[in-house]
């Protein structure tokens, strides 16, 4: 990446942020804490500068601009990595499924397979924990890390608002201080093996990262893509759900 092609975060509010493009995955602030550059945070679903001193602070590495699932660099490397022909990317196999798992079908959306999955590999001790999205008491979704299959059951199901799946890979420190209060184990930070579930732009953002070797998609072990059709504003559909049932959505 020559000086003459980096661009910054100041490149990716106007190519992205500003021109309603994010879709908040979380990717450039979860690598941005993870090098303690402490410049961006979240607010609201939106990336920015922490403070006036950040933007003079940043480092312009030009990585949150390049990881950004919503930007062209990068694209072309990807699926020639990955042996990319065409926009459904490459098919090994294609199955209809349903889980056997009768905990599982009773709370999810269709299938159930993504809990299985990982039911499996926490069963086999493949992975250390996972990161999913639950609801709140609000009903509304946010990223969750979880530790053990029994956690599963509140994972299940349909998300209807954005999750920023992401951002809880900016403190590696925690989950693994986490681990050891969970299991009573003790791991090196950059040993964890975490199955990583989102959606396509969510799984591009990580997928870049790994094509760059870069923190802290190296933890990830397992991607499991869901399928994305479209979500809604969170506040608009609390709004709409009032509207039309007369109940507060809980």
């Amino acid at each position: 990446m020559g000086l003459v092609d980096i661009k910054t975060f100041r490149n990716l509010e106007d190519d992205v942020i500003s021109v309603n493009r994010c879709c908040a995955c979380g990717a450039c602030i979860a690598y941005c804490e993870n090098q303690v550059f402490n410049v961006i945070e979240m607010e609201n679903y939106i990336p920015k500068f922490k403070t006036d001193k950040s933007v003079e602070n940043c480092k312009e590495c030009g990585y949150c601009y390049y990881i950004c699932p919503q930007t062209e660099p990068l694209l072309d490397k990807l699926k020639e990595t990955h042996l990319v022909k065409d926009e459904l990317g490459n098919i090994i196999d294609i199955f209809a499924a349903r889980t056997t798992n009768i905990k599982i079908k009773e709370v999810g959306q269709d299938g159930g397979i993504v809990s299985t999955l990982l039911t499996y590999l926490f069963d086999t001790n493949n992975i250390d924990a996972a990161i999913v999205s639950e609801y709140d008491d609000n009903f509304k979704p946010i990223p969750k890390i979880i530790y053990s299959k029994e956690d599963l059951v509140k994972s299940a199901g349909t998300r209807y608002s954005i999750s920023s799946n992401i951002l809880p890979l900016k403190d590696l420190t925690q989950i693994a201080e986490d681990i050891i209060f969970q299991k009573k184990r003790i791991y090196d930070t950059d040993q964890l093996r975490i199955a990583f579930i989102g959606t396509p732009c969510q799984c591009r953002a990580i997928s870049k990262m790994k094509l760059l070797n870069i923190k802290p998609a190296h933890v990830i072990s397992i991607v499991v893509g869901l399928f994305c059709f479209e979500n809604f504003d969170y506040d608009k559909l609390m709004d709409t759900l009032r509207s039309k049932t007369q109940r507060n959505p809980s």
